[in-house]
């Protein structure tokens, strides 16, 4: 069930647009701001409503005038505001930065609200809680994320028409 919730595995690319962090558990900003200074992105973007991740990201090593927030408040306004500004600004290669269990959703979301846009994205994730898809059930925490996640990828095929697949 928890290696359901995990989008297909991405290939990073030699280099990126944007390295794009969703908003969500700890050590997603950290991962995006690692693959930034790796050399792997031209610009960081986190969706959310927490604007001290731009400063945590200056403060990490990342140019001011490479940061950008992205408002939103669900992986539904995460995509609609990537899709916007990668259309805009002519983005044609994303590194999207989730939790693992949180993959599939995410993936499936912005390939629907992102086909018109031209870009790109390859998908990397996290283990921010410390357990992943292949030892999710050995802990609360695991069995509590996964749970949520199938329900709310359920909404989101009602609702949205979001790919369940």
């Amino acid at each position: 069930m928890g290696r359901w919730t995990v989008a297909d595995s991405s290939e990073l690319p030699a280099s990126a647009d944007a390295i794009v962090v969703l908003a969500g558990d700890n050590g997603r900003i950290e991962e995006g701001i690692r693959l930034f200074r790796a050399g792997l992105g031209r610009e960081l973007w986190h969706t959310g409503t927490d604007a001290g991740v731009i400063g945590q990201a200056v403060q990490m090593g990342v140019p001011r005038n490479d940061v950008r927030l992205l408002r939103s408040n669900s992986t539904w306004e995460d995509a609609e505001q990537i899709s916007i500004v990668a259309k805009d600004g002519g983005a044609k290669r994303l590194v999207i930065v989730t939790s693992w269990y949180h993959g599939r959703r995410a993936s499936r979301t912005l390939e629907k609200l992102s086909a018109h846009t031209g870009a790109t994205f390859s998908v990397h994730l996290v283990a921010p809680l410390g357990d992943d898809q292949r030892n999710w059930w050995k802990s609360r925490s695991g069995r509590n994320v996964v749970w949520s996640e199938i329900k709310k990828s359920f909404y989101y095929f009602f609702v949205y028409g979001v790919s369940l697949r």
